[in-house]
């Protein structure tokens, strides 16, 4: 699962160690400065050049498939996170009234269809400004996923790095670099898709409350959750969960407290049987 979320394209640079690459060392460079790092390509770092593989092994030096135009949107698209038919999700199939079953009340449907018209609006003001924090929460199937999938695939659309994963996804890579017995150099030697994943200019991370981590994934993850509630003013970060920010348990009570200071939309009813 881990090798699925990692960009394959190796990074090759001169000014810092080709297993960190440019971006990393641009985020060092601008936290010395207390800047917001700038936004480089995620391939090459505005180098232009990437490596195909260790040059000891055979690795060549080729022109940056990113930054050359026309395999921009297959790079983005492959490193998106979403499979091909959640990557068919945008806005323009995004639904905001349904027809409910006569269980429900008219005064109900017509709160829920209200409330994914919101959700709507939401997801185009984020996807305008790219900048802040949203949280879709609510009942399982209520469309909080779909919420992230269309802010993902409209990203795509507009040639616009953006990066899905389930919580579950990221903690299941940070107990791989343990596996791999990475943890003690972790600062020292970044891993690359963890700095995706704090540098990345739009992020969506859902299913936030299945949370089951060791204390250094858990003090990882809040990391992430910090570096993102920081950059806010330059990032978009957008999380889905079914539990209410404003409760919050004290496993993951940090990142509910962001999530209390951002965007929060609710949505209802169970949609599966609806959505196609």
């Amino acid at each position: 699962m881990v090798s699925s979320l990692q960009p394959t394209i190796l990074v090759a640079s001169s000014d810092w160690p080709t297993n960190s690459g440019p971006i990393a060392w641009e985020a060092y460079q601008a936290s010395k400065a207390g800047r917001p790092p700038k936004k480089l390509c995620p391939a090459c770092g505005d180098q232009k050049f990437v490596l195909t593989g260790d040059i000891a092994d055979g690795g060549k030096l080729i022109p940056c498939p990113m930054c050359a135009g026309q395999n921009k949107a297959r790079w983005l698209s492959a490193n998106c996170g979403l499979e091909p038919r959640e990557r068919s999700i945008t806005l323009a199939n995004y639904q905001t009234e349904f027809i409910w079953p006569k269980s429900f009340p008219l005064d109900t449907q017509g709160a829920l269809n209200r409330q994914r018209a919101d959700a709507r609006k939401t997801i185009v003001s984020a996807l305008d400004k790219q900048t802040g924090i949203f949280t879709f929460w609510g009942d399982y199937g209520s469309g909080k996923s779909h919420a992230l999938y269309v802010i993902v695939s409209e990203c795509l659309q507009r040639n616009v790095e953006a990066f899905y994963s389930t919580t579950a996804g990221v903690l299941d890579h940070l107990r791989t670099l343990i596996a791999t017995q990475r943890q003690a150099q972790h600062e020292a030697d970044p891993d690359r898709f963890w700095q995706r994943l704090l540098n990345v200019p739009v992020l969506c991370i859902d299913e936030v409350d299945r949370f089951n981590a060791t204390d250094w994934a858990t003090s990882q993850f809040f990391t992430l959750i910090d570096t993102r509630y920081r950059r806010r003013n330059s990032h978009l970060t957008a999380f889905a969960t079914n539990k209410d920010p404003k409760i919050g348990d004290d496993e993951i009570g940090y990142l509910f407290s962001r999530m209390r200071e951002s965007t929060m939309i609710r949505l209802q009813g169970d949609l599966r049987q609806m959505v196609r």
